[in-house]
């Protein structure tokens, strides 16, 4: 199966700490869940290389390799992209972004007894 995030390598960014390495993926879905300001990010290329930039180190964090990669190539060539390229790349990113936060939904609600 095919999936948007290695959890194993975003648990062993947080030093194998279960605890903190949920915390780290709420903190990301209480961030990320209404998804990206594409309208704002098109409309200003410092915001959204400042957004592209976060959501490649987040990405990386909790071990979510395509959205990382997506955003690393989106924020290097932003300078260089025409409008509908910048527009398709977040639509892209957006896709990867949602599929990132169901799985996170799903982990997290897997592992409910941790939080207490």
């Amino acid at each position: 199966m095919n999936t948007a995030i290695d959890f194993n390598q975003g648990l062993r960014h947080c030093d194998n700490q279960l605890s903190i390495f949920s915390a780290v993926l709420e903190q990301f879905r209480q961030q990320y869940k209404l998804g990206l300001n594409i309208q704002s990010m098109l409309n200003d290329a410092q915001y959204a290389q400042l957004q592209l930039h976060t959501l490649k180190g987040l990405g990386a964090t909790i071990g979510a390799q395509q959205l990382s990669a997506g955003a690393l190539g989106a924020y290097q060539n932003w300078s260089t992209l025409e409008p509908d390229e910048r527009q398709k790349n977040l639509l892209t990113l957006e896709t990867r972004l949602q599929q990132v936060i169901q799985q996170i939904d799903l982990y997290l609600n897997s592992n409910l007894s941790l939080k207490n």
